[in-house]
C-alpha cells in the first residue's frame, strides 16, 4: 500500500467508519431472524445537556452519533425533528429549554449514520426512530408544524439511503395483504438477507402518525414503518414501549406474534435502584431494542447499561434460538413453554419463504 493509501485509510478510521476489530455483528448467524436479536439502542440520540438543565430528565450528553455506533455498539437511534420556515428539518430536543445537539441539521445527523453503515455492511439492520417533536414550535419564532410535510422526511433519507440499503414497509408487506399478516406467515428476514440495511420508523401514535398513515393503512410506497397501538392494525410491524415492568404479558404477546418492539431501559432523572431494576426487566422481557441514556460509563455516575456479554447485539434469549441442552436437542426459552405452544427452538428453524440468506446492498 502506498504512503497516500495509507494516509486516506487514517483519516477515515480517525472519523470512526472502520474499526480494528470486528463487530460483534459479523459473529451473529446467518440464520437468525431480524426479530431474534436484542441490540442496545439510546433515546434521543443526538442529545447535548443544556449547561442549565430546567427538568433532570435533560440530564444526559450522548457520544456523536458515530461513536455510539462503531465504539458503544449501538444499534438503534432515536432523532426528534422539527420544521423551520423555508422547511428545513432540524433536530434537537424542546426549543429554547433543551437544544444541545451533536447534529443540528436533520440530514447531516442521517449523513454520518450512513457513512458508518456503508463502512460496516456486517453490521445487523439499524433502526431509526424518527419523532416529530413539534409539540412547542408553532409558539417559536421561526418554526412551523410538521403536519403535511412528512414528505420531507422521506426526501431527506433519500438524499442519503440508496433504496437498496433500506428495508421498507413494501420489502416486510410483499404479496401479503398487511404487514401483521406478512410477519405472521413469512416473517422477518434474516441477518443473511438484512445485514448493512436499515429501518426508519415514524415516533408517533396519534396525529402525526394517523396524518402519516392516511388513506394509505400498509403504507404502501411509504419509506417509514409507524409506530403501532395494536396488534391488529394493518401497519402494525413495529411497538416502542416505555417501561416494560408490569406489562410482560403484552410485551410477550406482541413477541409471540413477531413484531419488533423497543423499550426504554432507563431514564436519567431516575435512581440507581431505578434504573437497576429497570434494565435488568427490560433485557429480561426479551425486547428486540433496549433504549437507554446511558449507552456507556459516565464520570460521576454509577449506572450504565450493559448487555450480558459487552457487546451491542446479541441473539435474544426470549425469540432466538434456544441453547443446546446436555443431550444436544435444546430446551425452551426462558419464559418456559406450555401446553400445545411451539417451543422457541421450533420457531427458529420454522421455515419461512421469499427471504434470501444474502444481503441485496452488500452482496
Amino acid at each position: 500500500m502506498n504512503t497516500m493509501s495509507w494516509i486516506v485509510l487514517g483519516l477515515s478510521c480517525g472519523a470512526g467508519l472502520c474499526a480494528s476489530d470486528p463487530l460483534p455483528d459479523a459473529a451473529l448467524p446467518d440464520s437468525l431472524r431480524l426479530d431474534q436479536i436484542q441490540a442496545v439502542g439510546t433515546h434521543n440520540s443526538y442529545h447535548v445537556a443544556p449547561r442549565l438543565a430546567l427538568h433532570p430528565s435533560h440530564r444526559y450528553t450522548h457520544a456523536p452519533l458515530t461513536e455510539q455506533l462503531d465504539v458503544q455498539g449501538v444499534r438503534q437511534l432515536e432523532i426528534d425533528v422539527h420544521l423551520r420556515e423555508g422547511h428545513s428539518l432540524e433536530v434537537f430536543h424542546l426549543p429554547v429549554i433543551d437544544e444541545g445537539t451533536h447534529c443540528l441539521e436533520f440530514e447531516s445527523c442521517l449523513r454520518s449514520i450512513r457513512d458508518w453503515s456503508a463502512a460496516n455492511p456486517a453490521h445487523v439492520p439499524l433502526l431509526i426512530w424518527v419523532e416529530p417533536k413539534d409539540e412547542l414550535d408553532e409558539g417559536v419564532a421561526g418554526l412551523v408544524s410538521i403536519e403535511g410535510h412528512y414528505d420531507l422526511l422521506e426526501e431527506a433519507i433519500r438524499a442519503v439511503w440508496p433504496r437498496e440499503a433500506l428495508l421498507v414497509p413494501d420489502d416486510l408487506r410483499g404479496e401479503f395483504p398487511s404487514l401483521p399478516r406478512a410477519i405472521a406467515e413469512r416473517g422477518w428476514p434474516t441477518l443473511g438477507a438484512c445485514r448493512g440495511k436499515t429501518l426508519f420508523a415514524l415516533l408517533d401514535t396519534q396525529r402525526h402518525r394517523d396524518a402519516y398513515v392516511g388513506e394509505n393503512p400498509t403504507l404502501e410506497g411509504r419509506l417509514l414503518f409507524a409506530a403501532s397501538s395494536h396488534a391488529d392494525q394493518p401497519f402494525a410491524a413495529l411497538f416502542k414501549l416505555g417501561d416494560v415492568r408490569g406489562r410482560e404479558d403484552r410485551v410477550r404477546g406482541l413477541l409471540d406474534a413477531g413484531f419488533l418492539v423497543t423499550a426504554t431501559a432507563d431514564h436519567a432523572d431516575a435512581t440507581v435502584a431505578e434504573n437497576r431494576s429497570r434494565m435488568r426487566a427490560t433485557l429480561l422481557a426479551g425486547v428486540q431494542y433496549v433504549s437507554t441514556d446511558f449507552p456507556a460509563a459516565v464520570d460521576g455516575r454509577d449506572y450504565w447499561l450493559r448487555m450480558p456479554g459487552g457487546a451491542g447485539v446479541r441473539a435474544n434469549p426470549v425469540t432466538g434460538p434456544a441453547p443446546p441442552a446436555a443431550d444436544g436437542t435444546g430446551s425452551p426459552g426462558s419464559a418456559g413453554q406450555g401446553p400445545g405452544e411451539t417451543s422457541l427452538e421450533q420457531r427458529a428453524t420454522k421455515p419461512r419463504a421469499g427471504w434470501g440468506l444474502h444481503s441485496q446492498a452488500h452482496p
